[in-house]
């Protein structure tokens, strides 16, 4: 599926937790193979009708070294800025970094659910903002559900997800 993206301005991924507790190197070279350019505490700049958009990648928070601060630093600050960043409760952070948009996973949005009720389960920082839409301060947050499952290997209340995001100036 992945031969099949198409993006005149590029396509970007980072490595989530179980990428980099298992087969990092093996999901690295399927992405790179496909022209997906992989982000590991690394930044982008787009470039389109004389303004810049940035895109971070971050390594995985909870097995790699997180430095988005570092990355952050090299990029300048009056720019938009926007992270990828598999778990979503580093947010808080982000957001005092300058970041303008934060996109995340890792929690499969719960993945089993109940009606109206917080999920029983949510991992390691993906517990906060674990699905859906958020403002984190001044910094925009969407931390998408994903198409897989951990541990039991159904869903229940908590459908698979591939969300279109249109990003505008304001």
């Amino acid at each position: 599926l992945l031969g099949t993206l198409r993006s005149c301005l590029g396509s970007f991924a980072i490595l989530g937790n179980h990428d980099v507790s298992t087969e990092a190197e093996f999901v690295a070279d399927a992405l790179k193979s496909h022209g997906i350019s992989l982000l590991r505490n690394e930044s982008h700049a787009i470039e389109q009708d004389g303004a810049r958009l940035w895109v971070i990648g971050a390594d995985d928070a909870l097995f790699t070294g997180l430095r988005v601060d570092t990355v952050v630093a090299q990029v300048p600050k009056q720019e938009a800025k926007i992270l990828l960043v598999h778990e979503p409760d580093v947010a808080n952070d982000a957001t005092k970094l300058g970041i303008d948009v934060q996109f995340s996973g890792h929690s499969h949005g719960g993945q089993v659910r109940a009606p109206g009720i917080r999920p029983p389960y949510l991992p390691p920082m993906g517990s906060k903002y674990y699905d859906g839409y958020y403002r984190v301060g001044s910094m925009q947050l969407y931390t998408n559900r994903g198409l897989g499952t951990v541990g039991v290997p159904f869903r229940f209340f908590c459908p698979p997800e591939i969300t279109l995001v249109t990003l505008r100036t304001s």
